[in-house]
């Protein structure tokens, strides 16, 4: 966040959006994470783990509302796009910090996030103790 207000960006909410916002981000991270752990007690060699984490995690951010609206993406990308969990805690970290809608995706946030953390979380635990 201080690399964006470095850069220019300026919050046009409040600090009580801006620390959800954060918070929201740090949750997505926590999910990812155990996506992650999933794959690290999956796979053979860390060198499998980062492609298998790369390849997973980059056509999210790249197929996302991140660097352009969904609105300019061609029809058969756009129905990928609105879905995308990364569009969605994005769409509701934005409407925290500068505006706009943020019951619907915020509430699309927390669904992906509860579904991707309990899904993850039990398969890592169950591929970790079939491997002890």
């Amino acid at each position: 966040m201080a690399a964006g207000m470095a850069f220019g960006f300026r919050l046009h909410t409040s600090v009580i959006g801006a620390l959800g916002a954060f918070g929201l981000i740090l949750a997505w991270g926590f999910a990812l994470s155990w996506l992650m752990a999933f794959l690290g007690v999956s796979l053979r060699s860390a060198e499998t783990v980062q492609t298998a984490g790369f390849l997973l995690v980059m056509p999210l951010g790249f197929a996302s509302s991140i660097f352009a609206p969904a609105s300019t993406m061609p029809g058969w990308l756009q129905a990928f796009v609105k879905v995308n969990p990364v569009t969605v805690v994005a769409d509701a970290a934005r409407g925290l910090m500068v505006g706009g809608p943020v019951a619907g995706p915020l509430l699309k946030s927390a669904l992906w996030l509860a579904g991707l953390t309990a899904v993850s979380w039990i398969l890592t635990l169950r591929r970790y103790r079939a491997r002890a």
